[in-house]
């Protein structure tokens, strides 16, 4: 009995049929592609902007009293270093962080030779002037990672969007220049890259309370009022919650407290001090 041409084929074994993927849009792969290089674009903004800054010499005033012919500084060692930190080594305000990282740039600036000479009127800067650039660079990717974990529930493309644009202008912001390009503006560079690593921190623990992490953000506050005090640091944390409607737990409240007195603290006894100088 023959089989009929309809039924063969349900006595044979087909084979499955191999499945071909299709190409993705051209608009995703190119947004996936492109901002996967945006961390490198705003470095190297930050960068460039700063650049003309290596060129530069030790300036008169803050530049030649704190960093050139103070002895803590220039002539760096363990003994020197515990001093910046254990005694009021600026004369009216308590900055031991970027005192301590001018004590590291004449050690390294030893190491290749290239050390300034204390009793010189301002020459080779140029170490010192490498620091500011790339802790510049640093913090415009800081704002840049920051800026995207804020608008985490918005669309991906307008996130990475609005991230990239903003870490773009933070780096090439004119205000930002005298930060840069003056040594002494080396207060603000730390004070803002530690204070942004707090709200990073900070925002974390709003998804899920960890100790070290905690501990993390209490750590960089520390450092960025032993840098320049940031009097706006704990309403810039409030802002956090209100943004994603969020009720934060009882823990982050209690350590943004803690924010809040090490914050006033800090500010009150810089306060003092120039007052009583003043």
């Amino acid at each position: 009995m023959s089989m009929s041409a309809e039924s063969a084929p349900s006595l044979l074994i087909q084979r499955p049929k191999r499945r071909v993927r299709e190409a993705e849009p051209t608009g995703r792969s190119w947004r996936l592609g492109g901002f996967q290089w945006a961390p490198v674009i705003i470095a190297a903004a930050a960068i460039l902007m700063g650049f003309p800054a290596l060129r530069g010499d030790f300036l008169s005033g803050d530049d030649l009293m704190l960093i050139l012919r103070m002895p803590l500084v220039s002539d760096p060692s363990w003994q020197h270093a515990f001093m910046i930190i254990y005694s009021k080594a600026h004369a009216d305000l308590y900055q031991p962080v970027p005192l301590l990282t001018f004590a590291w740039d004449f050690l390294v600036a030893r190491w290749f030779g290239i050390a300034p000479d204390p009793e010189s009127s301002g020459g080779g800067a140029f170490l010192f002037h490498l620091t500011n650039v790339l802790l510049h660079a640093g913090n415009a990717l800081l704002v840049w990672w920051l800026i995207r974990r804020l608008l985490r529930d918005e669309e991906r493309f307008l996130r990475d969007v609005l991230a990239a644009l903003v870490a773009l202008v933070f780096a090439l912001h004119p205000m930002n220049v005298e930060s840069v390009a003056w040594l002494n503006g080396r207060m603000t560079l730390l004070a803002c890259g530690f204070e942004f690593g707090a709200l990073l921190a900070m925002h974390v623990l709003l998804d899920r309370w960890c100790y070290r992490v905690a501990a993390l953000a209490l750590l960089l506050t520390l450092l960025s009022m032993a840098s320049k005090v940031r009097i706006e640091l704990p309403i810039l944390l409030i802002m956090m919650p209100v943004l994603h409607r969020t009720r934060p737990s009882r823990c982050w409240w209690t350590l943004w407290g803690s924010i809040t007195l090490v914050t006033a603290g800090f500010t009150y006894w810089n306060f003092e001090t120039t007052q009583a100088i003043a």
